[in-house]
């Protein structure tokens, strides 16, 4: 009993350890699954390129003169922001002035009327321009080149205290896409996410990517929706404790993230993009909701796993990060000090049980014919 009362304090005071946050880990997902949040909200709609999407408009990438036609019917139906949950680093080989170089043979004056034809690129970013688009950006660990291309620009940031960079989670080198996309969108978030374990269970609510502080997809589709020139941070001596964006306000990580508290894979939460495409889906299903366009179909979408034991697509794990800031569910940056006191209860009572059972095993039950049910203690 003492030694598990020890090592339940162990937990309680040193809950960083190796050994003891896999334990903590495994705790949180047993949590999760025995009580999964149930959506109060439903601010998110997703617009995803599934199966029947692919058979119906080709293989991806698509052209991005098709992307653009999405994004602009999405656009139509009036929505408060659109999240791409898509990279697109290299110029869209399907543009009119590319066709020459996959087609040999070509007679010249086609060529040469193509070459003079918008490029895709152009296309798309001349309908990024006109919605209130975020657009995701990756971090990797390595020192990746930059190809030439400009740094990120950092956001507008209100500070509330010291320096945020020292704690923040830093990637080397970033992943984006082309410059005419990338710098026709209003904003960019941070897509990256790091699996503990095998397991997403959290998501940054701002990182620093190539020495350049990035908000992640969910806040930053929040700060484009309400017309916020600036994010929030609050910082202290341990690192981050808040970021917020106009009204909401959420308890972060000392490194920015934030845990999340799952709800179950949601087919409600989808929308296919075929559908919208054809027009077929009701305006009032995507009008002042946060829009995140993903690919889902399978061989092409980062499947990752999540405490409540659903494979979810990682577009859906941002959608989740957004209804947990709508309905103020996420789990707070101390959680820990709650189910170590959990812990430390039912060790307690554990140690109770235990001295009651030793008491009792010192007797023993006396059965007399005639009379009743006596007890006496056991000789030694």
């Amino acid at each position: 009993g003492l030694v598990l009362l020890l090592l339940l304090f162990v937990v309680f005071v040193s809950p960083g350890l190796p050994g003891v946050r896999w334990l903590r880990l495994a705790g949180f997902d047993t949590y999760q699954m025995l009580a999964p949040r149930q959506r109060a909200s439903a601010p998110v709609v997703i617009v995803e390129v599934d199966e029947a999407s692919l058979g119906r408009h080709g293989q991806w990438p698509w052209p991005r003169t098709l992307l653009a036609q999405l994004l602009t019917k999405i656009g139509q139906a009036g929505p408060a922001a659109i999240g791409l949950d898509i990279l697109m680093p290299e110029p869209d080989r399907l543009s009119p002035g590319r066709l020459p170089a996959l087609v040999p043979g070509m007679d010249r004056e086609v060529a040469e009327r193509l070459a003079r034809m918008p490029t895709n690129d152009g296309v798309l970013a001349a309908a990024l321009r006109a919605l209130p688009a975020v657009l995701g950006v990756g971090g990797l660990d390595t020192r990746e080149p930059m190809g030439g291309r400009p740094a990120l620009r950092q956001p507008t940031l209100r500070l509330f205290g010291g320096d945020p960079a020292p704690f923040l989670r830093r990637y080397e080198s970033v992943i984006r896409s082309v410059d005419e996309v990338h710098e026709a969108a209003r904003g960019h978030g941070l897509l990256s996410a790091d699996p503990e374990a095998g397991v997403v269970r959290r998501l940054p609510l701002i990182g620093a990517v190539a020495g350049t502080l990035v908000p992640g997809l969910g806040i930053e589709m929040l700060r484009v929706a309400s017309g916020t020139p600036a994010l929030s941070l609050r910082v202290g001596r341990g690192g981050i404790e808040a970021v917020g964006v106009g009204d909401v306000t959420a308890a972060s990580e000392p490194d920015g993230s934030v845990w999340l508290r799952f709800s179950p894979h949601d087919p409600a939460r989808f929308v296919s993009a075929v559908d919208v495409l054809a027009g077929t889906v009701e305006p009032e299903r995507l009008r002042r909701k946060l829009v995140l366009v993903g690919v889902t179909a399978l061989g092409l979408s980062d499947y990752q796993a999540t405490p409540v034991g659903d494979r979810m697509p990682g577009v859906e794990i941002h959608a989740q990060l957004l209804e947990g800031l709508f309905d103020g569910t996420l789990l707070s940056a101390h959680y820990y000090l709650v189910d170590s006191a959990v812990c430390m209860a039912f060790g307690l009572l554990g140690f109770q049980a235990a001295r009651v059972a030793q008491m009792v095993s010192q007797y023993r039950w006396i059965i007399r014919p005639a009379g009743p049910l006596r007890w006496r203690r056991n000789p030694r």
